[in-house]
This record gives structure tokens, sequence and C-alpha cells, in this order.
């Protein structure tokens, strides 16, 4: 990475900043260019809204922490607002104070950027590996025994030949409803929580 943009994630690197929180910084930077962003054409199909666990209302993860089977999603969501809170402070602390007006970002935005991460992002989950951005990999629906399997590396093989206008679906394999949750999936155990 060259320029103003390079400096900045040189010293996030020599900083020991967190490697996600470096991801979604670069993913929020690039965002804010716009037009002028090479990621311009995959930016504007993303969301710009996410619906998971961490946007549950309180009385809402009290419900999930009632409910039978649902316990590992509650302290998944839990999980995710505290990564978050951490991230957001780390930059707030160590970040905003000496970063140039291109990477002076809300709190709204960082959260977007977490939440891309969240459900674009493969590798390690606990904030401390390394991730990579996989474009469209967030697209295709969960369906078990899909055809399609999908690795942490970022590989998708299929498993079949498909037909034009047919679905593409992953199986996201034997996850519990707390990934399935964290990824913004619909669970039989854990539905039913209406907004």
């Amino acid at each position: 990475m060259k320029g103003k943009a390079g400096h900045v994630f040189q010293r996030l690197k020599q900083d020991k900043c967190y490697p996600d929180l470096m991801v979604i910084l670069h993913v929020v930077h690039e965002d804010k260019l716009g037009k002028d962003s090479f990621w311009f054409p995959y930016f504007k199909l993303l969301r710009r809204q996410y619906n998971n666990i961490m946007f549950l209302t309180e009385p809402q993860m009290k419900t999930l922490l009632r409910r039978p089977g649902c316990e590992n999603t509650y302290n998944l969501g839990v999980m995710m607002r505290r990564t978050f809170n951490n991230f957001y402070e780390w930059y707030k602390k160590n970040i905003e104070p000496w970063a140039p007006p291109e990477f002076q970002f809300t709190r709204d935005e960082i959260l977007w950027g977490f939440n891309t991460l969240v459900t674009c992002g493969w590798g390690q989950q606990n904030g401390n590996g390394d991730k990579l951005m996989v474009p469209f990999s967030d697209i295709p629906n969960h369906r078990r025994e899909s055809a399609q399997k999908a690795s942490n590396r970022g590989f998708i093989s299929a498993a079949k030949e498909y037909q034009a206008g047919e679905e593409l679906t992953f199986d996201y394999g034997l996850l519990n409803d707390a990934v399935l949750a964290y990824y913004g999936q619909p669970t039989p155990d854990c539905r039913g929580l209406k907004r």
C-alpha cells in the first residue's frame, strides 16, 4: 500500500494493532474513497445495515439466555459486543489522536466495517488471527447437504454441475446455532425473536 494509507498501516503494524481492526480500518477507508477505490464495484453491493445478534436489544438477549439451546448464541452475542467495543476503544485511544483526516471514522463507520468483516471475512474468529476478505462469499445461502463446500482458506468448490438459474448454496458444515447466528443466519432453535 502506498501513500498516506500505507504509512498509516505501517504505523498500525508497528503499534501492534489488532489484525482484524487493521482490516476493518482498511475496509472503511476504501469505502469512504467511493468511486476512487479499486473496491468500489464490490463495496456498492455490500449491505449498509446488518442484522445479527449484535443488534438484539437487552430484553431480546435475556430471552435468548432463557431459551433452551440458545445459551451459546447469547454468549456469542456478548463476545461480539465486547470485541467490537475493545476495537473501538483501541481506535479512539491509539489511532484517532494521530490519524490523518481520511482515517477519522465514526463509531457507526467502524461498526459497519466490523460487521462487514464478520460476514465477509474468513479466518480465525478470536480477533487475533489473520483474516482476509473474500468478495461475494456472503451471498450464497446456507443449506445442509449443499453441493458446495467452503473452507477457511477461502476456497469454494462445487461437488456437482449446476444448471443455469439454479441457486448456489453453501453447506456451512456442522455449525451450531451460535455460529450461524453470529453470521446472521436464522436457526431452528433460536427463531421467533421479533424486533
